[in-house]
């Protein structure tokens, strides 16, 4: 089968926040799914093995796919991972925001998991006879709309992090551990974070949207878990001098992101995160 890159462009979610949030969606298998692309936001890549078509293909519930020819860099299992992860970096910074009372706030981090990842994660898990899991999203993000009870929320966001988990478990556990698949799967998320973070300023410095800039800071921070929950993994496969240097220019690259809200100027330029990307990627090119 034909290796594709797919860069999805969902819906933008700010527009949605506060009691509008469901206007102008319809349902579709448990979703809530945008009649009309309001805004583009920040394309996360998506890249997948696969034929043409499908649910989670050209034209699907992600706002369509704009597809390219070049080869992918990821193979399905690590593709399949860094989607579920960047949906962890969604609920990660959207469950800090609830916690503070930020509900309307924390909102389009509910909602972007639904329309930008897991249409393609649907398809993945289908070809593996997994359930679908679409419904699970779909009550948090209205738990989070209606500013629910907190026990309530908790106790959906368990359920989703579960069927995450779940997701995640369908890769085997001796490839999932690996120092390669790790590394490759982390540099992802934080080409992901790179992207999202030179959204959220503009050319001179300021600041243009909160919610790119809170994608990023929980996408690094799923990174960073990532690599530090499979640290022996690195030291034991002869990885063990890569793995500090990218151990140590993610601890620079993560001083961009001080607090969930954004600083007034930004701590790094959207250059000087991409150059930190650019180093673990380097570092990370040569695990085996």
């Amino acid at each position: 089968m034909q290796k594709r890159t797919r860069i999805w462009l969902g819906i933008g979610s700010a527009v949605l926040v506060g009691g509008a949030a469901t206007a102008g969606l319809d349902r579709d298998d448990g979703l809530l799914v945008p009649k009309a692309l309001a805004q583009s936001h920040a394309g996360h890549m998506m890249l997948v093995q696969g034929g043409e078509g499908g649910e989670g293909g050209e034209g699907g519930e992600g706002g369509g796919a704009a597809t390219t020819d070049e080869e992918s860099v990821l193979e399905p299992d690590q593709a399949l991972a860094s989607d579920l992860l960047l949906m962890k970096g969604h609920y990660r910074v959207g469950d800090r925001l609830v916690r503070a009372g930020r509900w309307s706030e924390a909102l389009p981090h509910f909602l972007h998991p639904i329309e930008e990842l897991y249409p393609n994660v649907r398809e993945i898990l289908a070809e593996r006879d997994q359930p679908p899991f679409g419904d699970a999203l779909d009550q948090l993000a209205r738990l989070v709309r209606r500013q629910a009870d907190l026990a309530a929320y908790e106790k959906q966001l368990q359920e989703v992090q579960g069927r995450i988990d779940a997701a995640l478990a369908t890769v085997p556990a001796e490839k999932r551990g690996s120092a390669t698949f790790v590394g490759s799967v982390a540099v992802s998320l934080l080409d992901t974070a790179a992207e999202e973070y030179a959204n959220a300023f503009d050319e001179e410095g300021k600041l243009v949207n909160v919610v790119e800039y809170q994608d990023s800071m929980g996408f690094v921070e799923e990174a960073a878990d990532l690599l530090g929950k499979h640290a022996d993994a690195f030291k034991s496969s002869g990885n063990a001098q890569r793995y500090a240097e990218i151990e140590r220019s993610l601890a620079e690259l993560r001083k961009a992101w001080p607090d969930v809200t954004p600083p007034k100027k930004p701590v790094m330029q959207p250059g000087e995160v991409l150059a930190g990307v650019s180093n673990i990627e380097l570092a990370a090119s040569g695990l085996r």
